[in-house]
């Protein structure tokens, strides 16, 4: 593995990282204990990014990257307006609507800044991804298809029907 593999590898640690962080204050799972070290464990993340993909994005073919990277810490910033430090102090539980609001689209800038950071095709080169990962990928995505059917089946005669999930075959086990 070079070197520029082990870059892009912590990168993508880093906001998997900050992808947790997110997921857990909006699902409201984030642990009592840890909300002290919350906002400074997103502040390292948002810093590694930013300078790692700082980087990257001075490639012209990255300046699309540059763009997220610029919406990233506007989100961030948002978030910081709307007093998380505050809310994480408090360690409340009901989390006010504009903060909420601010954290998911903070969350979405983030895994857009990822698709176009790793999941992009450069123009040039063709798709980032290989023809063996790309079919893997969409065997994966027939057989869950396929497993989620008879569940998607079930879901719109329940909606229907407004049965309880043990009157349902497959169900017989609860």
């Amino acid at each position: 593995m070079d070197f520029l593999q082990v870059k892009r590898a912590e990168l993508a640690k880093e906001m998997c990282g900050l992808v947790c962080i997110l997921s857990a204050l909006i699902e409201d799972k984030a642990e009592t204990k840890d909300m002290a070290n919350i906002m400074e464990r997103m502040e390292q993340h948002m810093r590694k990014i930013t300078e790692g993909l700082k980087a990257k994005s001075t490639q012209v073919k990255e300046k699309n990257v540059e763009i997220y990277v610029n919406a990233l810490r506007q989100k961030w910033e948002k978030v910081k307006s709307n007093d998380l430090l505050n809310h994480l102090q408090k360690k409340q539980r009901l989390m006010p609507g504009k903060l909420e609001g601010a954290l998911v689209d903070m969350s979405r800038s983030l895994q857009t800044l990822f698709g176009a950071a790793y999941c992009a095709g450069d123009t040039v080169k063709g798709p980032s991804i290989s023809i063996h990962h790309a079919k893997a990928l969409y065997r994966i995505q027939e057989m869950v298809q396929k497993e989620l059917k008879d569940y998607k089946g079930f879901l719109s005669v329940k909606g229907e029907r407004n049965v309880t999930m043990t009157r349902y075959p497959f169900f017989s086990h609860m």
